[in-house]
């Protein structure tokens, strides 16, 4: 047999050997377990995420308060857990905390505290829209001691997009804020490969039409952050993601940013309500990133984190029910969706046709090994985002939580 006949069998060996080396996502073994009541309340009560301490502590922090971007009426809250979800503590409820947060996840902080930084940024000195001011809180002591500080500095290569303020609101103080910045942290706080911490912003700078999602670093302090570079934003090339479908564009937002198996960046972004989420990995440790491509499924706000086992899972929901996806090829490839909603023994869906009974935005951890615990929140009348009528006294905003066993 001649070479050149050779060289293709080998090559047709070669990837047969390697397909059948790879993990297979339909080889997944996914089991809806059993599903806890984790918090009610008459009035808000949504949004929720899920964090774990290094002591071994569950913290399920939501908002509290009208998703109005309100910068002076925020209300935040959180519960413990101290059995890996099974049981939840009485509420511990604070302000200045806009719902949307960056948290010390990967790793967990060591001495058993976790780092939040939050809130809408407002101008530093000079009122320059380039360097920002926000909101840090430190819990510790199992999630029974919280500190809050404005202590955070934010540096972006020009201005951000200036949030005019509601009026309709009034002041909790004597000087009613006007505008805060349109740049909010959003999803994991990541150590960097040589020192301090990466996380995720999303919001417009000067002259954007549409969101961005921008990557900041900061010092091991976790308090002083600097624009490192822009993983999508602004752009309306139909590259970025399949735009079939599509009613409307807010660009990439809500981001989720983990480190995976192999040290690369994994992102992945919200672009609207009813949109496709997209996709990007960086090699660099966040410097630069490929070009996003569409994930495959819609949803808000994704969830998203690496099993101990390599499996990657992320949830999320909108305009379809909160589930779970797992993928076993660092993003590539996702499975088919485990709706976690079911489990919870409550309709997902309201009742006339079609409107989830929920927010859709999740949490999760691995509270043992395969072993995921995932968050949201059930409003009985979601029209009102909240607002339970006073003709239903019993209507409570709930949030649950669901567990899975994942393997091969």
């Amino acid at each position: 047999m001649k070479a050149k006949e050779i060289l293709p069998i080998l090559l047709t060996c070669f990837a047969l050997l390697r397909a059948s080396a790879a993990p297979s996502v339909g080889a997944l073994k996914v089991e809806v377990l059993d599903t806890v009541k984790i918090h009610e309340v008459r009035k808000y009560g949504f949004f929720p995420s899920l964090q774990m301490l290094s002591t071994g502590e569950l913290i399920c922090d939501f908002s509290l308060d009208a998703d109005d971007l309100e910068v002076e009426a925020n209300f935040w809250a959180y519960v413990v857990s101290k059995d890996l979800g099974r049981t939840w503590s009485m509420r511990n409820t604070g302000g200045m905390i806009y719902r949307e947060a960056a948290y010390t996840r990967d790793p967990a902080l060591p001495d058993g505290s976790m780092l939040i930084v939050a809130g809408y940024p407002l101008p530093g000195p000079g009122d320059d829209y380039c360097n920002l001011e926000t909101v840090s809180v430190r819990l510790s002591d199992g999630g029974n001691t919280s500190l809050f500080s404005r202590d955070v500095k934010i540096h972006l290569p020009r201005p951000a997009m200036r949030q005019r303020q509601s009026d309709n609101r009034k002041s909790f103080g004597v000087g009613k804020i006007k505008e805060t910045a349109l740049m909010i942290f959003s999803g994991t706080i990541t150590a960097a490969r040589d020192g301090g911490w990466l996380t995720t912003m999303y919001g417009k700078l000067e002259g954007d039409k549409f969101y961005r999602t921008i990557v900041v670093k900061s010092d091991p302090s976790g308090k002083n952050w600097n624009y490192l570079s822009t993983i999508a934003g602004n752009e309306t090339d139909p590259g970025i993601a399949d735009p079939a479908g599509e009613k409307s564009y807010e660009g990439p937002c809500e981001p989720r940013m983990i480190r995976l198996g192999d040290g690369r960046l994994f992102s992945v972004m919200r672009r609207g309500g009813n949109n496709l989420m997209s996709k990007a990995w960086s090699d660099d440790d966040g410097k630069t990133w490929t070009k996003p491509v569409s994930i495959g499924f819609r949803g808000v706000k994704p969830a998203m984190m690496e099993m101990k086992s390599g499996i990657l899972a992320c949830s999320t929901g909108r305009p379809d029910s909160s589930a779970v996806r797992f993928s076993v090829d660092g993003g590539e490839s996702w499975t088919d969706p485990t709706e976690v909603t079911k489990g919870s023994q409550v309709d997902a869906r309201n009742s006339s046709g079609g409107q989830l009974r929920s927010t859709a935005y999740t949490g999760m951890v691995e509270v043992e090994a395969g072993k995921l615990l995932v968050v949201y929140d059930h409003l009985p009348f979601v029209e009102g985002w909240g607002l339970n009528p006073e003709t239903e006294p019993a209507a409570m905003n709930t949030i649950f939580g669901t567990f899975l066993r994942v393997g091969r």
